[in-house]
């Protein structure tokens, strides 16, 4: 019910802050967190951020989206093929905050059935071949 609130309540807001970029990065922010524990939805959310970001060229922040995507993408796929040898503290590197994509046990269970190519190894190495490329747009190199 607080999902479906927030979601609902930010929605509404997304016209009235629609020429404040901050704001609607904010909510957006919100919308996506909101989504937690369902991997497809907040990655979703955190694409549609990390374009709002490449739109104010915020090539940092939409960096980050993508590597917070791409966090979630490596923990799908160790659930579909245990014998994976990527996992989510391969991300600690760039940013420790990607430990806020932890799936939960309920968001695990979705990953079983997730088909979407975004959540296979071609969608994942796209996901941080975009990440690079706004890392190199923002001049962070020790990404």
């Amino acid at each position: 019910m607080k999902r479906l609130s927030t979601v609902l309540i930010n929605t509404a807001k997304f016209k009235q802050y629609a020429n404040e970029p901050d704001m609607l990065v904010d909510l957006q922010h919100d919308v996506a967190k909101s989504y937690s524990t369902t991997p497809s939805l907040r990655l979703t959310w955190l694409e549609s951020l990390a374009s709002l970001h490449m739109k104010h060229f915020s090539w940092l922040e939409a960096g980050m989206c993508i590597v917070h995507g791409a966090a979630i993408v490596v923990q799908v796929l160790g659930i579909k093929d245990p014998s994976s040898p990527y996992s989510l503290q391969h991300f600690y590197s760039i940013t420790h905050n990607v430990a806020d994509e932890k799936l939960d046990a309920l968001a695990a269970e979705e990953a079983k059935t997730l088909s979407s190519p975004l959540f296979t190894l071609r969608g994942l190495l796209h996901m941080l071949h975009t990440a690079i490329s706004c890392f190199k747009k923002a001049q962070c190199f020790e990404f």
